[in-house]
């Protein structure tokens, strides 16, 4: 992952300046239909940007995280839902990179750049609500999660909890449209109505060993707490925005 903007950076902007254009034009009424943003999804993964961050070793576009985050407020000032739901999409994508092994990481970053998923975030480990127990060769997921930002219209949902075996928070990922996976329409907040960060609830979900990263220590490896770091970086510019909207 590069922390450093590359020579591409100026057509990653220009691109993201042409789409924030695209997103003023409806954005009010937008918010206060709520909902999920559907053609602005399909814009952004239309545009490539999905595959922003992933290394050029496995076929991504390998910008820096700087690059990520002009584009992330280049968003926010017209539209803080989208600029949510485009930088937790990223977020999502370096969760096999942080918390699996070498071939994890590899496998999802190339799957995501072959099916241009859009990831989501079901992780919040304040919520323990959710458990994962061994069944034979795979596991199973039960319990329900809050907070889940981008869950509509999304492909794969990283998760966190808690073995049964254990009592550790483990992380995994499963698909959203898997057999179990019960997304609830029920982000009913004050602005930002589209970030679709509802509940989900897992019932009985297979969830199979590639997908399985294992429980984690705590304290976390210096590098697993990357996340953390850039999660607490992406949160202004879409919290300033709405501050604005709701002095207005």
């Amino acid at each position: 992952m590069s922390v450093s903007p590359s020579q591409s950076a100026d057509y990653y902007l220009s691109l993201a300046v042409s789409l924030a254009s695209e997103f003023a034009i409806d954005a009010v009424e937008r918010d206060h239909q709520g909902g999920t943003p559907k053609l602005a999804r399909d814009r952004l993964r239309q545009s490539g940007l999905l595959t922003l961050i992933i290394p050029r070793e496995y076929g991504g576009s390998g910008e820096s995280w700087i690059t990520l985050f002009r584009i992330v407020r280049e968003f926010a000032q017209v539209d803080s839902s989208i600029a949510h739901i485009f930088s937790y999409h990223h977020l999502g994508v370096i969760v096999p990179h942080l918390f699996g092994t070498i071939e994890q990481k590899e496998y999802y970053y190339k799957e995501t750049i072959r099916q241009n998923w859009f990831w989501a975030n079901a992780l919040n480990p304040l919520d323990r609500r959710t458990a994962i127990a061994a069944e034979g060769d795979i596991f199973r997921l039960e319990g329900k999660k809050s907070f889940c930002s981008g869950s509509w219209d999304s492909d794969i949902l990283p998760v966190t909890a808690i073995d049964q075996e254990t009592g550790k928070i483990s992380v995994l990922v499963v698909p959203t449209q898997r057999e179990g996976v019960e997304l609830h329409a029920d982000w009913d907040n004050m602005g930002q109505r589209q970030t679709d960060s509802g509940s989900v609830s897992f019932h009985n979900v297979a969830i199979y060993p590639r997908e399985f990263f294992g429980s984690q220590a705590f304290p976390a490896p210096p590098f697993a707490t990357f996340r953390a770091c850039l999660t607490q970086l992406n949160r202004p510019p879409a919290k300033v925005l709405f501050s604005y909207l709701m002095i207005a």
